[in-house]
């Protein structure tokens, strides 16, 4: 059995992780930024254009490290809690009287969602059992019902997907105020870990990027946003 202790430790790191990814992110543009400013009028315009070159992958040479750095901690925090939520986090049977009494809850989820009994409303009521269900098989319903309730004329472009992220968040905090102590505490710290992993390993990749020179798959902006989306609470689901 794993202590508790490394695992409170790991979520304390992982809640202090995005300040300093982006803490990160800010010194290098403003190294890479003072780079590009760099004037010496003693300098050829060659010359010039030579040492904002060395300044700037000296810039990123820095970053690097501490990049890998932050990299490695997050994976190694996010192992770390997972171990410990491993072997507290309730689970469904998987034997043939588990998996049938399983069915028979999900045929009974369905029917309440299909006489118009709001998605939100059966999981407030939910129990242990329920919820189990529900994580197993509720993302691939939510996707489904919302692909059914679009607009067919709607381009595919312009289609936003099922909230299957805010259905999962749902469901483990009911996971969590109906578990013992324990349990509820590891649910939360698995759900934090998640959270903080969405929300911080898209700054990674792009600091990645940047710090390689290369042009990163999306740009800050976007970054941001996803790890702002990443960071929303539970879905209060209506349907």
């Amino acid at each position: 059995m794993f202590e508790r202790r490394p695992a409170e430790q790991a979520i304390e790191r992982l809640r202090g992780a995005k300040e300093r990814v982006v803490a990160l992110r800010n010194q290098l543009d403003a190294d890479l930024q003072a780079a590009q400013a760099y004037t010496n009028r003693d300098l050829s315009s060659e010359g010039l254009a030579r040492k904002r070159q060395e300044m700037a992958q000296a810039a990123r040479s820095k970053a690097a490290p501490l990049i890998e750095r932050e990299r490695a901690i997050l994976d190694a925090d996010l192992a770390t809690v997972a171990r410990w939520a491993g072997q507290h986090r309730p689970r469904m049977g998987e034997d043939a009287a588990a998996v049938q009494r399983a069915g028979i809850r999900w045929e009974g989820i369905k029917a309440k969602l299909a006489a118009g009994i709001p998605l939100g409303e059966v999981l407030a009521a939910a129990d242990m059992e329920t919820l189990l269900v529900l994580e197993a098989w509720g993302p691939d319903w939510l996707e489904v019902a919302h692909r059914q309730a679009e607009d067919p004329s709607k381009p595919e472009a312009l289609r936003e997907p099922a909230d299957v992220a805010g259905l999962r968040r749902a469901v483990a905090a009911r996971m969590a105020s109906v578990a013992a102590p324990e349990v509820a505490w590891a649910l939360t710290a698995e759900q934090d870990a998640g959270v903080t992993d969405n929300a911080v390993r898209p700054w990674l990749d792009h600091l990645q990027a940047v710090g390689a020179g290369i042009q990163p798959a999306a740009d800050a902006m976007e970054v941001a946003i996803a790890s702002k989306l990443a960071e929303r609470p539970a879905a209060q689901l209506a349907s």
